[in-house]
């Protein structure tokens, strides 16, 4: 469970899953960037089974699903197991020597938390996606940020956040997305930005923020070409689709958002993708995939009506 998410956090979402019959005795965990000395005790004495910081790493992942998980559920894996899913990939200990240079970016950092090439791959597909989407967001809570403290107030309305939470939200995501695929700086830039909205330094905001969307968004064109991306969307080779077939692809799409089917909504994403239906239409495909991708399920409704009026 994520401590810091909008509308509703960790800890008030863990609570009031604890008077839901269907949840239990599941154990939760608190997923959180706070690893602070006695932030874990204070979670556990919050309510949580376990502590995991931000981000990530493979082995504290697998250490807190063996501790959660009844005994007689966890299979270890043989060694010829392993080199069966594994195939014919080598065990390595670090990032993989073809990788290219990348400014800022740390390949053996992200390694510790994405340590097999598929799962770097992914993880850096996955930060591509929604690198846009992300800088749009904060740049509308930017828009939003009063222009003193004194115009934030301290009331809130229940189901929304003020500006400057909203901003330190967004930011802190973005921080976290940065960090597990290794870009250490535009992290560090990021949790700057956290802690000024946290503090109500409005003034640093505003100083740092412009150049840190414009380092964000460079990362498009600086990951160009690892892995295979490529800033520019390649249509030569795409078959054409039509009006009916995409929104057969919409209908599945959208039971799939709602019971939040990762997999089932990327494959469908990677099939609408895999076709050409118009130089307009194609243009909010990839914002369609970027808003798959982050889970945004308002706005990947929004688009899919704004295409289906466009068709």
């Amino acid at each position: 469970m994520d401590h810091m998410m909008p509308e509703m956090d960790g800890v008030e979402t863990m609570k009031r899953m604890r008077k839901m019959e269907c949840c239990d005795g599941v154990p939760i965990y608190v997923l959180t960037a706070n690893a602070v000395t006695g932030a874990k005790d204070e979670y556990m004495a919050m309510g949580f089974d376990g502590f995991l910081s931000k981000p990530v790493a493979a082995d504290k992942l697998n250490g807190a699903l063996r501790e959660a998980i009844p005994e007689e559920m966890i299979h270890i894996l043989t060694e010829v197991e392993r080199q069966e899913l594994r195939g014919t990939e080598p065990t390595v200990s670090g990032p993989p020597e073809d990788l290219p240079d990348v400014d800022g970016l740390d390949w053996n950092w992200a390694w510790t938390h994405l340590p097999e090439r598929e799962m770097l791959r992914e993880g850096v597909l996955s930060f591509y996606e929604i690198l846009d989407l992300q800088a749009d967001s904060l740049e509308e809570f930017y828009k939003a940020l009063p222009k003193s403290i004194e115009e934030e107030g301290t009331e809130k309305t229940e189901g929304e956040d003020r500006p400057l939470d909203a901003y330190r939200i967004q930011v802190h995501g973005m921080k976290s997305a940065a960090a597990t695929i290794g870009i250490v700086p535009l992290a560090g830039t990021a949790k700057l930005l956290e802690f000024a909205a946290k503090d109500g330094n409005l003034k640093r905001i505003f100083a740092m923020h412009t150049a840190f969307i414009e380092e964000w968004r460079s990362y498009k064109q600086k990951l160009s070409g690892v892995f295979g991306l490529s800033a520019k969307e390649d249509t030569e080779e795409k078959e054409r689709g039509d009006k009916e077939l995409l929104l057969t692809m919409f209908e599945l799409l959208t039971p799939a958002m709602e019971e939040l089917d990762v997999d089932t909504a990327d494959g469908i994403m990677d099939k609408m993708k895999s076709y050409c239906f118009g130089e307009e239409i194609d243009g909010l495909v990839g914002k369609l995939n970027a808003a798959v991708k982050n889970l945004d399920e308002d706005l990947a409704k929004e688009l899919m009506e704004e295409m289906e009026q466009k068709l």
